[in-house]
């Protein structure tokens, strides 16, 4: 499911990849809900809820950190017959948003004239946002 920041990150993913050499895939990968230690300063029933959903839900770092290995390397040179399934060629995977080791389709906003035009509207603020920090 693919949630309004997922929607950013998806725009703002395909936007790089646009403006990117093609020898550098650009990619969002989801890691998932992952066993982490940026929520240990939570207190109280959060902190409770957040162990119990851990505990029953959540992947473990390392399995959390294979989806960005496969996302950066996930890729072959070429396309062929003999790649195992859930292989991806470097184009197939430049700009995509992947969870599960797969290409997730987008959004159908994302897709469409006004999803682009926003697509270019956050390229394009993320750009003087970072020229604004770099003065």
């Amino acid at each position: 499911m693919l949630t309004p920041l997922t929607v950013l990150t998806v725009m703002f993913v395909r936007a790089l990849a646009q403006h990117s050499s093609s020898k550098v895939i650009v990619n969002g990968p989801n890691p998932a809900f992952c066993v982490s230690d940026l929520r240990r300063d939570m207190k109280g029933v959060m902190s409770l809820v957040n162990a119990a959903s851990e505990k029953m839900l959540a992947f473990t770092t390392e399995e959390g950190s294979r989806q960005y290995v496969w996302a950066a390397i996930g890729g072959s040179k070429e396309a062929s017959p003999s790649e195992p399934e859930g292989m991806y060629t470097n184009d197939q995977l430049h700009g995509q948003y992947t969870s599960a080791s797969k290409v997730q389709e987008v959004a159908d906003y994302v897709l469409s004239a006004e999803g682009i035009a926003v697509q270019a509207r956050i390229w394009v603020r993320v750009l003087l946002t970072i020229h604004s920090f770099c003065l």
